[in-house]
């Protein structure tokens, strides 16, 4: 170790009679516990990062540093900075994911690495690897590198943004029709008034849909997705499906009506059946829902014989 990577230890304010230093070089970590799995539970839940699939983020943790070990004398509190020199040699190599460097230190109770009691700062550009920390325990200190993927979220965000887009103007234009009694009264514009409903109530339903963390689907012991194991994934996906079913049923409702009303105006004579937005209203909110619940039926039917058919003894 040349004197440029040595550690600098600074005690500022604090007074000692005297000070036990042991340092160890990154190649000695192994007489030290693994970060990997002997790390701080509030370290390990303070990353809140989920992946693409809603998955908490793997964090690859290791020692960057040297390994300082610190023993103050006759002291009333304890505070001082310590600078040491990471090991920026593979960062290259990790272009593609996050790296985060922290000061932690060696809870002797527990045995783990934990960044409490300590604060992180670079001395210098941080592609330097020049990390300040200071500290106020009377232990061993290191610099914990934590490897993990860059989370792309810009397709998330495109969601949202879209999502409030579609749902400003949905709301502006039910607004503008439905508090009106003299738009009421058009066949279309009533039936129109539905169908801006049902987008609302789909869009709502999907964006809720995708945000509720317990909707992930879970199998059995024998890699069947059981009802009890996804209840709540079963009910926001028959919810949804049935939502844009109804979107759908809706937009051929008015497609149909406005043919009628352009094409087959001749041939009616003027004649309109006064229970017709009435029988739109049951085939396009009633029918739909019709679908995913035979849907659901019948691949829980499937489910039930294939798990039965497992369960039977080999003869």
């Amino acid at each position: 170790m040349n004197e440029n990577e040595a550690p600098k230890l600074s005690l500022g304010d604090m007074t000692t009679s005297g000070a036990s230093v042991a340092v160890f070089s990154e190649g000695a970590k192994d007489m030290f516990p693994d970060p990997s799995t002997a790390i701080d539970e509030d370290d390990v839940t303070g990353t809140n990062e989920t992946d693409a699939d809603g998955e908490p983020l793997k964090v690859n943790r290791t020692l960057n540093s040297a390994i300082v070990s610190l023993e103050f004398k006759e002291v009333q509190e304890v505070k001082f900075s310590l600078v040491m020199q990471t090991n920026t040699s593979s960062d290259k190599k990790q272009k593609n994911k996050k790296l985060e460097r922290t000061c932690t230190f060696l809870n002797t109770t527990t045995n783990k690495w934990s960044s409490k009691g300590c604060i992180t700062s670079f001395v210098g550009e941080p592609t330097e690897g020049k990390v300040e920390c200071v500290c106020n325990h009377n232990t061993s200190f290191a610099i914990l590198l934590s490897i993990s993927d860059i989370v792309d979220k810009s397709q998330e965000h495109a969601t949202l943004i879209m999502f409030c887009i579609n749902m400003t103007f949905l709301v502006l234009t039910f607004f503008a029709i439905a508090p009106f009694k003299k738009y009421r009264k058009r066949r279309l514009v009533v039936l129109q008034t539905q169908l801006i409903l049902s987008l609302i109530l789909a869009n709502t339903g999907f964006m809720c849909l995708s945000k509720i963390k317990n909707t992930k689907v879970s199998v059995d012991m024998f890699g069947y997705p059981s009802l009890a194991l996804n209840m709540s994934c079963y009910i926001g996906v028959i919810i949804v499906q049935y939502l844009f079913l109804v979107v759908m049923a809706w937009m051929t409702c008015c497609a149909y009506t406005l043919h009628g009303k352009i094409v087959e105006a001749v041939k009616t004579f003027g004649k309109s059946d006064r229970f017709y937005v009435q029988k739109c209203l049951v085939v396009c909110w009633i029918l739909p829902a019709a679908l995913p619940a035979s849907a659901f039926l019948t691949s829980e039917m499937m489910n039930n014989q294939e798990s039965q058919e497992a369960d039977m003894p080999i003869s």
